[in-house]
């Protein structure tokens, strides 16, 4: 995981911070949400893109899928595949809750 952090007060090059993740079974960071408030779109899209658990968050929900998608996209092992309507379906929230 590679931060960028920069302020928009004192406009120096950007620090970046990068961070190596222990396990690539089971990705999992501490969130940086409760340091930089801003940081939370950006944790759900790497966790709904690319499987990274960011323990701590307050909102760990998929921002591009629906819950119950199987997998996570941007990863290298997920399945690229078309799925049917009626697989695709059966992952989906109910009618009336959409």
């Amino acid at each position: 995981m590679v931060y960028h952090l920069f302020s928009i007060a004192d406009p120096q090059p950007p620090f970046a911070v990068k961070v190596a993740l222990p396990d690539k079974a089971d990705p999992r960071l501490p969130s940086v949400v409760p340091v930089w408030e801003s940081a939370n779109l950006q944790e759900r899209e790497a966790y709904d893109m690319l499987g990274i658990v960011f323990d701590g968050h307050p909102n760990l929900a998929r921002l591009y899928t629906w819950d119950g998608f199987p997998g996570h996209p941007l990863r290298k092992d997920f399945e690229n595949r078309l799925y049917s309507f009626e697989e695709m379906r059966q992952t989906m929230p109910p009618e009336e809750e959409r």
